[in-house]
């Protein structure tokens, strides 16, 4: 058997805990080893259950949220109980190994879909693992070479705007001729954050570029290279071969993400690309 990516995503986490038997995790071990997208992802998962385990260690949730988890624990716990009972034998299928007790727990502190630290708001997807996710979008947009994933199908920059206004919920403006290659938009949910990219927003050096616009409200960038270019902050981060740059504009923030190969390259689209944005007049 060879592992592709849609065999190997479910099991990611279990492989990390540990909790794969032999032959399966010598699989996925075998795929994260030739899958820049796949080995992105663990990269992300591992990172991101690093941070849940140290916030987890140094903070106490509050009363009332902590009362919630025990009871989502709980309940968790009867419904495996229930699960587990002596039932009729039925053809097996490949079953996704379920997570351990310790990751169950991490899920449920997750299950609030953010955890306020100190008066702050860590998003699961920040920094690095939003980079992370970003190019695992931008990996399977522009290797299918199709416009079948998309939730709009257009070229034309006024259309894509009103359909991502509508499902961030803030306006949202794009360069209206500079960058006329795109095919069209689409929206991820990321935990809380709802991703928005514009598919194939244009070509450079031969290569798709994906411009990316989420909600900066609570967004975190820590993690990621921050550079200066024309008085302006860019973050930089990469997942496999994919580079990102990411800035803030008022609610949003944007991101180019590709294959780059030379980073000044990046940069100049970047720089070319926000300047474009904030000369536009408000919707």
């Amino acid at each position: 058997m060879v592992a592709d990516c849609t065999w190997t995503r479910p099991r990611i986490i279990a492989y990390l805990d540990g909790g794969l038997d032999e032959p399966d995790e010598a699989l996925v071990n075998e795929h994260l080893s030739g899958c820049p997208a796949c080995r992105s992802v663990a990269e992300a998962e591992r990172a991101l259950t690093a941070r849940v385990r140290a916030v987890a260690g140094s903070e106490r949730a509050p009363a009332a949220l902590a009362e919630r988890i025990r009871r989502s624990l709980a309940e968790a716990e009867a419904q495996d109980r229930a699960a587990e009972a002596p039932a009729a034998p039925a053809p097996r299928k490949q079953p996704v190994p379920r997570r351990g007790v310790g990751w169950g727990l991490a899920l449920a502190s997750a299950a609030a879909l953010l955890i306020i630290v100190a008066g702050a708001i860590f998003w699961p997807a920040s920094g690095p693992s939003l980079v992370a996710a970003m190019a695992d979008e931008h990996y399977e947009h522009s290797a299918s070479g199709t416009t079948g994933k998309l939730e709009l199908v257009s070229a034309d920059p006024a259309e894509i705007e009103n359909y991502l206004t509508g499902k961030l919920g803030v306006p949202v403006k794009l360069p209206k001729a500079a960058f006329p290659k795109s095919q069209g938009a689409c929206c991820r949910k990321r935990g809380r954050c709802d991703l928005g990219l514009v598919a194939c927003f244009c070509q450079r050096r031969n290569h798709p570029v994906t411009l990316f616009i989420v909600k900066s409200e609570g967004l975190s960038l820590s993690g990621l290279e921050e550079v200066q270019s024309g008085g302006r902050s860019f973050w930089r981060g990469s997942a496999g071969t994919c580079r990102a740059l990411l800035w803030k504009n008022g609610d949003l923030c944007y991101a180019l993400v590709g294959e780059f190969k030379d980073s000044a390259d990046h940069l100049d689209l970047a720089s070319r690309t926000a300047s474009a944005v904030e000369n536009l007049p408000p919707r």
